[in-house]
């Protein structure tokens, strides 16, 4: 099988998976700190932009955009799998949104592929061209069918409770000066 057939029969797949996971109703995911947000933003643009690699002949440019971001990719990628830690939902829950990310966007590909070819053609040149756009781009580009987690109004309690600073026990005293007054003082 050549690689075109075989692309085209894995977009089959993932819009009729995509076209499935539609119809059910989408979980709320608990809520996220603002770099967490940020994290969630970054990976439905990557999640997007990898769909156009394989689906739109954009693997030089999506190459490209990874080279450019790494440091801001990784990172956020690191941030992006400590949210799932952070919120229980661990392993089995990254390993479902992402699926469900690249599903998603899988599906919009497969609605209409020129427009979600020349959509993400866009994209690559914005980025390109206004690398320090990268945040609002990443902004604009959430998949609608999965949309990231709403933003913490105010610290989750565990991570709350993390930030409570407890009172220091008393150190020794070490040095003569404070024994002395105290010797003063009896």
């Amino acid at each position: 099988m050549t690689e075109r057939p075989r692309l085209r029969s894995l977009l089959a797949v993932v819009a009729m998976v995509g076209t499935i996971g539609q119809s059910l109703p989408a979980r709320a995911l608990p809520c996220a700190q603002q770099e967490e947000a940020r994290a969630f933003n970054l990976r439905h643009l990557q999640s997007r932009l990898m769909v156009a690699a394989l689906s739109c002949d954009q693997k030089d440019a999506y190459n490209g955009f990874v080279k450019r971001f790494l440091n801001e990719l990784s990172s956020g990628g690191k941030t992006f799998v400590a949210y799932f830690q952070r919120t229980g939902l661990g392993a089995p829950g990254l390993n479902k949104h992402v699926t469900d990310l690249a599903n998603a966007a899988g599906h919009q590909r497969a609605v209409d592929p020129n427009a979600y070819c020349e959509k993400t053609w866009q994209m690559f040149w914005d980025l390109d061209q206004t690398p320090e756009r990268f945040a609002a781009i990443a902004r604009e580009s959430v998949v609608t069918a999965l949309n990231p987690p709403e933003e913490c109004s105010e610290l989750p309690a565990p991570v709350a409770s993390k930030l409570q600073v407890a009172p220091k026990p008393k150190a020794q005293q070490t040095t003569a000066a404070p024994k002395q007054t105290e010797a003063a003082v009896k």
